[in-house]
């Protein structure tokens, strides 16, 4: 059985969305999960740049065709594995959407948890990921704009036939409770402290409000075993577990070479 992909949508731009993507990655990776971020936002793509990652091949040019899955996938912050994005508009012009497919069957193959940061708003690549993905995770703000999108969202996924998980609602400055967000048309599984960005806070700052939120919503996910998420005693994973999940992603992504 391959492993789960799940589609990190959000309706609007700027809520936090790849940096949703990729601190739930990390903690994946730290509960010893092999885990990849995909970053389908082939028109602004931003996961490298959120990563300090500067790599070629990246999504776009295995969607024209010029490289394959096995040699775009690049190893980040703690240990995660990730397939960027180019940001130059010839590249953007030059993939092919309708590849991500069969770019995600092999991931699925490849990995316990494939992560694609979709675009927001409606593009064609998102449609694809949604047709391919096991459940999309709803990352909105608490502004009721970003809410009706994000409902939107869910929508146009749910006529792809890709239910939606549940919500993460991010750049929390109140301390909002979860069942005090209004008008979201999904269960919301975690509320997200605004925190710093330019990196994963969960690789960072472990023990941070933030990071335990997204461990929460990682907990969520179906598919994933909440137990090694959140052990019981929480105690941050090691730098020796790190490279143990490491070595067991060197051995996975091989399999995924097209």
């Amino acid at each position: 059985m391959g492993g789960t992909v799940y589609a990190v949508a959000g309706g609007k731009g700027g809520v936090g969305k790849t940096t949703t993507a990729i601190n739930l990655g990390v903690v994946l990776k730290q509960a010893g999960q092999d885990v990849v971020v995909v970053d389908a936002d082939l028109a602004m793509a931003n996961v490298g740049q959120q990563l300090g990652i500067d790599h070629e091949p990246g999504i776009h040019e295995v969607l024209a065709g010029d490289a394959t899955v096995r040699d775009a996938v690049v190893t980040g912050p703690a240990g995660l594995r990730v397939i960027t994005g180019d940001r130059a508009l010839d590249s953007f012009a030059a993939a092919e959407p309708t590849e991500l497919d069969g770019v995600l069957d092999l991931l699925a193959v490849a990995y316990d948890v494939v992560l694609v940061d979709t675009a927001a708003g409606v593009q064609r690549n998102s449609i694809v990921t949604y047709r391919e993905a096991d459940g999309v995770v709803l990352v909105t703000t608490a502004d009721d704009v970003a809410i009706a999108d994000a409902n939107r969202t869910a929508t146009m996924a749910a006529d792809a036939d890709c239910p939606t998980v549940g919500a993460a609602v991010t750049k929390d400055e109140s301390g909002t409770a979860p069942d005090a967000v209004a008008g979201l048309d999904a269960d919301v599984l975690a509320v997200v402290p605004a925190h710093r960005t330019g990196g994963p806070v969960t690789a960072s700052e472990p023990n941070s409000d933030a990071a335990g939120a997204y461990r929460t919503l990682a907990a969520s996910l179906p598919a994933v075993d909440a137990q090694g998420v959140i052990p019981e005693d929480s105690t941050p994973e090691t730098e020796e577990s790190d490279d143990r999940g490491t070595e067991d992603g060197v051995e996975r992504e091989e399999t995924a070479s097209p």
